[in-house]
């Protein structure tokens, strides 16, 4: 049967103008997308820790970005590809998305906030698989006989549906 969790991870730095680097190197861009992408990996290790999200998606997974800014600017979404992108090849380097093609990622959406007190991005992801391989990406765990178990997956703000 097919079923769909939801999450809501936040990784708390604010997002980063393709336009502050625009006249930068290949080299540079590459840089930056890394940036990301390693902040991601630091985020995404805490929360597979503390079992705020799946070690592994099985199925599909729908990705909404909020980036939320210190100021009112007008801002260009086409601006945040890069951040996204290395949001993106986060979730595939730890495996926890086998890959961020269409196979495994329906769709990315993105939408601009203003907190002036805290810039972040907020990412709302949407896990959908069958319950059969749910399972899986519980972590196993030992009981005292030594008996293999299985510790429930646990969320932020998980729906059912």
């Amino acid at each position: 049967m097919k079923q769909s969790r939801q999450y809501t991870l936040i990784i708390p730095y604010g997002p980063d103008s393709l336009n502050q680097h625009y006249f930068g190197t290949r080299q540079e861009m590459m840089d930056l997308k890394l940036r990301w992408e390693q902040r991601t990996i630091t985020v995404l290790e805490q929360a597979t820790a503390e079992r705020l999200i799946p070690y592994r998606f099985t199925g599909t997974a729908e990705f909404f970005f909020r980036l939320y800014f210190e100021n009112p600017r007008n801002r260009d979404l086409d601006n945040y590809f890069l951040i996204v992108k290395g949001i993106m090849d986060a979730f595939v380097t730890t495996a926890i998305v086998k890959d961020d093609n269409y196979r495994y990622v329906l769709q990315n959406g993105m939408r601009i906030f203003l907190d002036p007190e805290r810039p972040r991005i907020e990412l709302d992801i949407t896990h959908r698989y069958d319950d059969r391989d749910y399972v899986s990406i519980a972590k196993a765990r030992t009981d005292e006989a030594g008996a293999v178990t299985t510790a429930p997956a646990v969320s932020i703000a998980s729906d059912k549906k």
